[in-house]
C-alpha cells in the first residue's frame, strides 16, 4: 500500500511509456487529488488519456506535452500544478541505439534528469523517485552511463523538503526495452538471434512487480538515495536466447505473451 498518493497531486513523466503507462494506472487507483502525465509523444499521451478515461476508476487528469529537457516547460508545469510526488520514468532506455546516439543518451537521461530534479527541489516538490537500471553497476554503455548520471543528478539536489530517489529494475517483461521482446520478434521473423555478449547478464522482473517495487520505493522512510530491491538472481542473456529458439522451436509458438 502507498500512503503518499491519496489526496495528493502527482506527476508522472514519461507517462505513456511502458512502465509510465503501467504506473500511472496503478497510481489511479489510489485515488490521487490530480495525476499529472507528462510525456514527449503525442501518440503516447492521447493513448494513456484514452486508457485512463476508459478505467473503472475515475481520477481527475491532467496531460502536458512537453520534454523534460526543456527548462520553461518544466518549470511551468511545476508552478501550474503544484506536484506533490514525481514519479519519473522518462529515458531512452535501448542500448544499441544510445550507443549511436551517445549525445541524446546523455541529453534527455542525465541532463533532463538534472533539470526536473532541480526544478523539483526549487518548487519544493515533496518526494521524487526515479526509474533507474541494473546498468549503472560499473556501467560499460552509454545508456548506463547516462543513467547513473541521472542517479547522482538525484543524489546533489535531493534534501530534507524535497526527498529524492532512484530504484534499479532489470529487464522488465512486456517494456518496449525488454531484450525479451526483441528476442521473440526475432525468433518469429526466423533469425537471427543477436546477444551481444555470450558472459552477459541481467536481471528481470515482470511488469506488475515493476510497478509495486517503485510505489513501494516512493513511500519508503529514510533519506536513501539509491534503492536496489532484491529481484532474484540473475540470468546469462545467452542462455535466455537459447531457451526460447528451443521452446519455439518444439512447440511451434506462433506467439510471445509476456512480449504482446
Amino acid at each position: 500500500m502507498n500512503k503518499t498518493i491519496p489526496g495528493s497531486t502527482v506527476l508522472v513523466t514519461g507517462a505513456g511509456g511502458s512502465i509510465g503507462s503501467a504506473l500511472t494506472k496503478a497510481i489511479a487507483g489510489y485515488a490521487p487529488q490530480l495525476l499529472v502525465l507528462l510525456d514527449h509523444s503525442e501518440h503516447n499521451l492521447y493513448q494513456i488519456e484514452t486508457d485512463l478515461s476508459m478505467n473503472r476508476v475515475s481520477v481527475r487528469n491532467a496531460s502536458v506535452l512537453g520534454d523534460i529537457c526543456n527548462e520553461e516547460v518544466i518549470s511551468e508545469t511545476l508552478e501550474r500544478y503544484r506536484p506533490d510526488t514525481i514519479y519519473h520514468t522518462a529515458a531512452f532506455k535501448h542500448v544499441p541505439l544510445m550507443e549511436r546516439n551517445p549525445i541524446a543518451a546523455i541529453q534527455n537521461n542525465a541532463l533532463g534528469t538534472n533539470v526536473l530534479a532541480r526544478a523539483a527541489r526549487k518548487h519544493r516538490v515533496k518526494t521524487m523517485t526515479m526509474v533507474s537500471t541494473d546498468e549503472v553497476v560499473s556501467p560499460r554503455s552509454i545508456m548506463g552511463a547516462s543513467k547513473r548520471l541521472a542517479e547522482l543528478a538525484l543524489v546533489r539536489w535531493s534534501c530534507e523538503e524535497s526527498r529524492m530517489s532512484s530504484i534499479r529494475l532489470g529487464n522488465v517483461y512486456g517494456t518496449e526495452g525488454s531484450v525479451v521482446k526483441l528476442f521473440a520478434q526475432q525468433i518469429l521473423a526466423g533469425g537471427p538471434v543477436t546477444v551481444t555478449h555470450v558472459e552477459a547478464t541481467r536481471y528481470f522482473l515482470e511488469l506488475q512487480e515493476a510497478v509495486e517495487l517503485i510505489l513501494v520505493a516512493s513511500d519508503l522512510p529514510g533519506d536513501a538515495n539509491i534503492l536496489i530491491p532484491y529481484i532474484g538472481e540473475p540470468v546469462r542473456i545467452f542462455d535466455l536466447a537459447r531457451r526460447m529458439i528451443e521452446e519455439a522451436a518444439s512447440s511451434r509458438i506462433k506467439e510471445f505473451p509476456l512480449c504482446s
